[in-house]
């Protein structure tokens, strides 16, 4: 059965003008030219010093691209744009007529959002389509299959790496130059992985912000939930050992269990294969 939800967190932003293209592909992550083959890209907007400003979904949509992005980002958003924009032919304009929209489950009809194939697709339509699940079911849809969305998952300290942003397909490494590349680029040639997102089941979950600890020893702070399943920032190797060994790991007071997602498991994989002897 496909789920489909009106995401009523988002907003909807309309680039429109022959430059739209060539501002993008300067300030973000990912590589505009994905829109030439795909109709829906994710990426992410960062600081000069790496740091996640947020991230969002470009759509394809005729000669315009339309910014699905969460809705307390979108001032934030428009005035980086306009920062950028200079004399480029750029307009930027709310499209509060259009919804975003997902679909997920076996019927889904497609798989458009590029973080993970379990999201299934990702859509922007004028109106509002015949809803059957809740915006507590989506999230609880992306926790279960560890899936980070910024908004409720990152705080101003966290670098795209560490938020698994290449992981989940929101960075290219083989575009020109953009805004916070220089410490993406250096972590990811580097095998720099001292942090990453974990998976947290438990129940209850607490808020976000609570430390998470094993043996005594503090491992990180919990990120966002729904229900039994959320996200967690935690050092990767001492959470690594305190698995290994069993420690019981603790969220505040709750007893919980983590596991590293499986796109951040073939990352770290990869990086010690790789990794100079």
């Amino acid at each position: 059965m496909a789920h489909t939800c009106i995401l009523t967190d988002r907003s909807v932003l309309r680039l429109s003008g022959r430059d739209c293209d060539s501002l993008l592909q300067g300030i973000i992550t990912q590589n505009i030219e994905q829109l030439k083959r795909q109709s829906c890209m994710y990426s992410l907007l960062l600081s000069p010093q790496g740091k996640i400003l947020c991230d969002f979904f470009v759509h394809l949509h005729g000669e315009d691209r339309f910014v699905d992005i969460a809705t307390p980002y979108v001032a934030m958003f428009q005035q980086k744009l306009r920062m950028y924009i200079l004399r480029s032919d750029v307009q930027v304009d709310a499209a509060s007529d259009y919804t975003v929209i997902a679909s997920w489950g076996e019927d889904s009809a497609g798989c458009s959002d590029a973080r993970h194939a379990a999201m299934g697709d990702r859509f922007i339509m004028q109106g509002a389509p015949d809803a059957n699940a809740a915006l507590e079911d989506y999230h609880a849809w992306r926790y279960l299959h560890g899936v980070p969305d910024a908004a409720y998952d990152a705080d101003d300290k966290d670098v795209a790496l560490d938020f698994g942003a290449d992981a989940y397909n929101g960075v290219s490494f083989d575009k020109g130059c953009y805004v916070g590349q220089e410490v993406t680029a250096r972590m990811h040639y580097r095998h720099i992985m001292r942090k990453c997102l974990y998976q947290v089941t438990g129940n209850p979950l607490p808020p976000s912000g609570t430390p998470i600890t094993a043996g005594g020893r503090t491992l990180g702070e919990m990120r966002g939930h729904s229900g039994e399943h959320g996200l967690a920032m935690l050092r990767l190797e001492e959470t690594l050992a305190a698995l290994e060994s069993g420690t019981t790991c603790y969220a505040g007071e709750s007893e919980i269990q983590l596991q590293l997602p499986e796109p951040l498991a073939e990352k770290w994989q990869r990086y010690r294969q790789t990794a100079p002897s």
